[in-house]
């Protein structure tokens, strides 16, 4: 875990959403950090670049890992895009543990009931570079990577939906905000990915929310934008064009209506390492 990662760029990020119950889709980004925050700087070298391996990384709300068939079809998933490390919502295991699917790990953080719960599944290969993982609750848990220049701060959130009591939502945006207070905050690359049953709708607000994203704000959403706002977050899939099906990231069964209520945030400090964003219908 105390290995250090020479450099990390962050390309072709997988964010895999709502399946089951709910129509699938998988909602997926394609972030690359700039070569040029890896400039060699050593004496006689301050002009040569390094080589930087890149890594996958994603976030899936599987509805429920209580199926037979959940392993398998998040073992194929993982290998179908190759994603390094994927955030797991609404996992519906009980306590907290580790297993084994294959060539991964998996490590969750869930209630006393089977509901909610939150994990990451990643490269069994990955294990000596994580620095830690942090299982705060039902509904986040953090993983820390050694990185360079700096560390990587991954958070899997999975939001009360609207149906819930605002202190509720509230309660959990209060444990992003300890994780970050704790981790670093702005001194590391940080990405919070997952389900924030939250619509920041279309039209561009500052340097927030771009002119992409999808339906109409809600009043989760003006939270959100609000929580970005304060702690210098980028919406990153609201500032990059795409067809309407590369957008919404969950369709109501039974009718027409599509959402955009997954998200991928980035410190403004990093937020020239993601280029591109979009939705792949799948899992």
């Amino acid at each position: 875990m105390d290995m250090d990662i020479p450099g990390m760029k962050l390309s072709g990020v997988k964010n895999g959403t709502h399946s089951d119950l709910r129509a699938a889709t998988y909602s997926g980004i394609s972030c690359q950090v700039n070569q040029s925050d890896y400039g060699n700087t050593r004496k006689g070298n301050k002009n040569k670049k390094k080589e930087v391996p890149s890594l996958k990384i994603g976030t899936w709300n599987v509805r429920t890992m209580n199926k037979p068939s959940k392993r398998e079809n998040l073992e194929v998933e993982m290998e179908k895009h190759n994603i390094d490390i994927l955030g797991l919502g609404e996992i519906r295991w009980p306590g907290e543990g580790e297993t084994t699917i294959g060539d991964y790990t998996m490590i969750y953080k869930g209630g006393e009931k089977k509901e909610r719960g939150v994990g990451f599944i990643f490269k069994k290969k990955l294990d000596k570079n994580i620095i830690k993982i942090i299982p705060k609750s039902d509904r986040i848990i953090a993983m820390k990577i050694r990185s360079y220049p700096v560390d990587t701060l991954i958070i899997q959130v999975y939001m009360p939906t609207s149906e819930a009591d605002d202190e509720d939502v509230e309660e959990v945006y209060k444990q992003i905000e300890e994780i970050l207070d704790e981790n670093g905050k702005g001194q590391v690359r940080s990405l919070i990915i997952g389900d924030w049953n939250s619509v920041v709708g279309e039209g561009r607000e500052g340097n927030i929310v771009g002119n992409y994203g999808y339906g109409r704000r809600n009043e989760r959403g003006d939270k959100l934008v609000e929580f970005c706002g304060q702690y210098d977050y980028w919406i990153s899939n609201t500032w990059f064009e795409q067809p309407k099906r590369r957008l919404y990231t969950w369709k109501n069964p039974g009718d027409r209506m599509r959402f955009q209520i997954d998200y991928i945030l980035i410190n403004q400090r990093f937020k020239n390492s993601i280029n591109n964003v979009k939705t792949y219908p799948g899992a």
